[in-house]
């Protein structure tokens, strides 16, 4: 899926202009991370290892700090809601 469809989708806001333009996986488990992957941070402790483990999205209902400017990184108002109108 696009960054753009994403976000317009979820409703969210992009706190950065990324380098990659899609993901192709989604998860809230950082075990499930893979290469392509858009990670649901619900610990903020869990996305250094998302980004090691090859996310190229973060969705946070949290201002971030963004650590790396190549993915992209999403902030929502809810998780529950984002999800939703994903699936």
């Amino acid at each position: 899926m696009k960054i753009e469809t994403l976000t317009n989708l979820i409703g969210g806001e992009l706190i950065n202009r990324p380098y990659i333009s899609e993901v192709v996986h989604f998860t809230d488990n950082v075990e499930e991370v893979r290469r392509g992957s858009c990670f649901f941070a619900k610990k903020i402790s869990d996305i250094p290892q998302a980004i090691k483990s090859g996310a190229y999205a973060i969705i946070s209902e949290q201002n971030l700090e963004v650590l790396d400017k190549e993915i992209a990184w999403i902030i929502v108002d809810s998780f529950k809601k984002a999800v939703y109108n994903i699936f």
